[in-house]
């Protein structure tokens, strides 16, 4: 699409008609379009964009009531009208916006917006606003947001697309490529999930709530298995507890109905039972104490039988009443006896005590002994380890040694790289001043040269051969310099100018030499990096060295302790050697003791056997242990005998009384016995108590079949809203599950991966592409030195990623971030990564081309050498088959731009514009 020609009436800062006939500006090329802050420069550029798609180019301007010119009443009529070509053929669309016109009564209406668009063929106009926009977008190929994004490089979008975060460049590449459309599905997709998860969640607590009525079942199992959703556990249990249930629900319906028919038995039998019982129970009382009597009479008829029994007694406690005071001088010759056998073992106990102690304290000897031979059988080896962290520990040394050179070399390679960028920067400099005075040179000299062919002219005649070129006609002869340059200055200049460029060979080779030398000490460098620590190149190397020695300062540190350690032990070794010697002298001593004294006490022993023979041989002979003992047992005889005597006359009184009360208690209980003739006694208690027992049964288990009965209806219920819940929840968290993967992996949220969403990762591929079209730009700006590159590897996995930007430097082989470019290669930079995203979003809209574009920069806030290198990458331009626009009010462009449009601002009438 190229513009032809572009009329504006009333439209923003014009208020009459301007008609700018747009083809006179060529096919290719650039142009400038120039005039006061705020003429309406950009104004052009947006009553493009309005003709075609109905808004404006920029988004300030999206109002139509800003479309309207405030310089012009409202009788004049806004309008636009644009004729273009597209694919060799030429359209026609005008337009106007919603504006406020005068009505014939007086006052104002508002007239709706309209639009007309004109056919190189026999086709009839279209007229409706959105139909026309439909028909331009199939027209042209591309939307309104890809014809700005296209057609107008805007102010203030240079550094803001290049310095862009990836967050910021991702709304950028939104708006131009429409990827919302992935993030929405990615925001769908966190919502879906969302949803999804507590659906889970709140089919889970109705699981675990209704679970946790279920009756009779493990609450701690049937918790567990809810919180692993274990359901076919739960209802197997549930089930388990309702068969169990059923099976005593039916065993005690059973059991309840043969109790009440036993009920109503018992109870007709109890009321014969309750008189026999009365009867029953005084002769019971009767029994029970004619037992009494039969107990005392016959304790007595057997005390009476032992009169003589008592008598016999009696006469033979007397013996040995007598026989026993006899024996009472053995006692104390006995206790002599055992005086001597008690003196005897405490001595043999001293001796014990004495062989223990040395005994022990033969042991700690023993002891100490083995525990220094230990000593110095572990030290036999302590040379060997002392050797070998001697080793050690001059490995570290060397390893350090290198470390230190390293370290000496990364610090001169940084000297020679701050050297070769100095030289480099001189040399630019030297060029510089070269460059200007060279040109200078050239312009003297062309006016020297020009003056001299006007003073040789001067002297030639019609007719008379002239000396340079032999003609004899001279029609147009030079013309002298007004300002001629003098020879000698001439001269003065040259020999300036060539030691200029002696200077700039000089720096140039000083550039060449620091440049081979910084390669090669590179090369030897990255070597080392590698032999050293197997790093692959030396850039950002100093932290590691330093963590490394840090590493082994610790390493030495620790061999250091462990050969203090080491040579402790020896020390600790020679010393244990010379105690041995004494150590085994004691130890022999102290076993010359203990066998002495275990001589003694066998002695002892032999003695105290033979008194302790001659005590039991003496106590053999005694009846009691003790003298004391025997004359209280002579006592005890002596009261004996007196007791007995009174036995004997007490016995005969009390049996004759017991005899009679006997035969009276014997002869009632037989006349009461004739009524219970057939009665059993038990019968009555075993009745009642049969009778209490099953009334109290059939009770209990009234209230046990109901409980079970509640039991089995609730887990019945429970189990069917289990199985039921637990379908719908497994559906649910199935469903979850597949959309939580599909989430985390369009959000760029998969564990261990870089944060890269569906959105950013299509847009990378986009700035992939505008990258490498971006980049024939640049390499050509910039002699090949720079070329643009997408970062690889995010800087962390934490944050989202994938559209960083870094610039490769060609020159010294190393790549940077753009935000370290001057501010004439970031023009040349940005302008490149524009254009890049104009060719790429020409391409991704199906192949389409612009034929014109607008670039609207701020070059006033660039220095001269900034300035210089945006002109001349603007300029560059004109090489391509675009026909660019240059909107800017910069002096030095207007000198080095043939071809303008000039737009010149009247406060009172509004702005005007025409094509230079």
């Amino acid at each position: 699409m190229r513009p032809l020609k572009l009329t504006m009436n009333a439209y923003g800062p014009y208020a009459s008609t301007v008609t700018l006939n747009m083809s006179e500006l060529g096919e290719k090329g650039i142009y400038l379009i120039t005039g006061d802050t705020g003429s309406g420069k950009t104004t052009i550029f947006d009553a493009i964009c309005y003709a075609l798609y109905g808004e404006a180019g920029s988004d300030r301007r999206s109002d139509a009531s800003m479309l309207v010119s405030k310089y012009s009443d409202h009788s004049e009529k806004t309008y636009v009208e644009l004729t273009f070509s597209c694919r060799q053929k030429v359209y026609t669309v005008r337009r106007c916006p919603e504006q406020l016109r005068p009505k014939r009564g007086g006052g104002y209406t508002t007239a709706p917006a309209e639009a007309e668009l004109y056919f190189p063929d026999d086709r009839p106009p279209i007229t409706k606003s959105r139909e026309v926009t439909k028909e331009i977008e199939s027209i042209v190929g591309i939307d309104r947001n890809q014809f700005v994004s296209i057609a107008m490089i805007a102010q203030g979008d240079f550094l803001r697309l290049l310095l862009a975060s990836t967050q910021e460049r991702s709304a950028i590449f939104r708006k131009i490529f429409s990827t919302n459309i992935y993030q929405d599905f990615q925001e769908n997709l966190k919502r879906l999930y969302s949803e999804k998860s507590s659906e889970c969640k709140r089919l889970l607590a109705v699981v675990s709530q209704q679970v946790s009525t279920a009756v009779g079942v493990d609450s701690d199992a049937i918790s567990r298995a809810a919180l692993i959703e274990d359901f076919d556990t739960i209802c197997r249990m549930i089930s388990d507890s309702i068969s169990l249930d059923n099976e005593e629900y039916n065993k005690l319906s059973s059991q309840q109905k043969e109790y009440k028919d036993k009920y109503r038995d018992i109870a007709a039998k109890l009321g014969a039972q309750q008189e026999l019982n009365r009867i029953d129970c005084e002769v019971k009382k009767r029994k029970a104490l004619l037992v009494q009597k039969e107990q005392q009479l016959n304790k007595l008829t057997s005390e009476l039988g032992k009169i003589d029994e008592y008598s016999s007694l009696q006469s033979e406690i007397l013996k040995k009443r007598l026989t026993l005071e006899n024996s009472l001088s053995l006692y104390d010759e006995h206790d002599k006896l055992s005086v001597s056998a008690d003196a005897k073992k405490k001595l043999i106990s001293t001796a014990q005590n004495s062989l223990a102690q040395m005994k022990s304290e033969c042991d700690k000897k023993q002891k100490e002994a083995d525990r220094v031979r230990q000593i110095i059988s572990d030290g036999e080896g302590l040379m060997a380890e002392i050797a070998e962290l001697e080793a050690s520990e001059d490995k570290l040394n060397q390893r350090k040694k290198q470390l230190s050179e390293l370290k000496q070399l990364v610090s001169r390679l940084n000297a020679l790289y701050s050297a070769l960028k100095s030289a480099q920067k001189e040399f630019i400099s030297a060029d510089a001043e070269y460059s200007k005075e060279n040109s200078l040179l050239e312009e003297m000299t062309r006016t020297y040269l020009s003056d001299r062919a006007g003073l040789l002219a001067a002297t030639l005649k019609d007719g008379v051969p002239c000396p340079v070129c032999g003609a004899t006609s001279h029609p147009s002869p030079a013309q002298r310099v007004e300002e001629s340059v003098d020879e000698a200055v001439l001269n003065q200049k040259t020999a300036q100018v060539k030691r200029l460029e002696q200077q700039r060979s000089k720096s140039a080779q000083n550039a060449n030499s620091l440049n081979g030398s910084f390669k090669e000490l590179y090369s030897q460098a990255k070597n080392t990096c590698f032999e050293v620590l197997g790093a692959s190149k030396p850039e950002g190397i100093s932290p590691i060295i330093v963590r490394e020695e840090h590493k082994l300062e610790q390493e030495s540190a620790q061999v250091k302790r462990e050969l203090v350690i080491a040579e402790k032990k020896i020390k600790e070794r020679e010393e244990k050697l010379a105690m041995l010697p004494s150590l085994e002298g004691d130890i022999k001593k102290l076993t010359e003791k203990i066998s002495e004294c275990e001589n003694e006490i066998a002695k002892g022993n032999g003695e105290l056997c033979a008194l302790t023979l001659r005590i039991k041989e003496s106590a053999e002979k005694l009846t009691f242990d003790t003298k004391a003992k025997a004359l209280a047992h002579i006592e005890q005889l002596q009261r004996d005998e007196k007791t007995l005597a009174g036995k004997i006359d007490s016995i005969s009184s009390e049996h004759a009384k017991c005899n009679e009360e006997y035969s009276a208690l014997k002869s009632s209980i037989e006349s009461l016995c004739e009524h219970l003739k057939g009665y059993n006694s038990d019968d009555f208690e075993k009745l009642n108590a049969e009778h209490e027992r099953v009334n109290e049964y059939i009770a209990e288990t009234q209230k046990i079949i109901q409980t079970v009965s509640e039991r089995i209806n609730i887990n019945s219920r429970v189990r069917e809203q289990v199985v039921g819940m637990a379908d719908e929840l497994k559906t649910a968290e199935n469903q979850a599950a597949a959309v939580k993967s599909l989430s985390d992996t369009a959000n760029g949220c998969l564990s261990g991966k870089e944060k890269v969403s569906l959105e950013a990762y299509v847009q990378a591929r986009y700035f992939d592409r505008i990258i490498r079209r971006a980049n024939v730009h640049l390499m050509a700006m910039t002699n090949g030195q720079y070329e643009l590159k997408r970062s690889s590897e995010a800087a962390n996995k934490r944050s989202q990623t994938g559209l960083e930007l870094d610039v490769t430097d060609h020159y010294i082989g190393s790549d940077r971030s753009v935000r370290s470019l001057s501010g004439g290669e970031s023009f040349k930079a940005s302008l490149a990564l524009a254009l890049g995203l104009s060719d790429e979003v020409m391409s991704s809209a199906g192949g389409v081309s612009l034929d014109c574009m607008f670039v609207d920069e701020g070059f006033g806030s660039l220095d001269e050498k900034s300035l210089q290198s945006a002109m001349d990458a603007l300029i560059s331009l004109g090489n391509s088959n675009r026909l660019v626009g240059i909107i800017s009010h910069v002096e030095a462009l207007k000198e080095r731009i043939d071809r303008k449009i000039a737009v010149k601002k009247d406060l009172s009438n509004g702005s005007n514009a025409w094509i230079v």
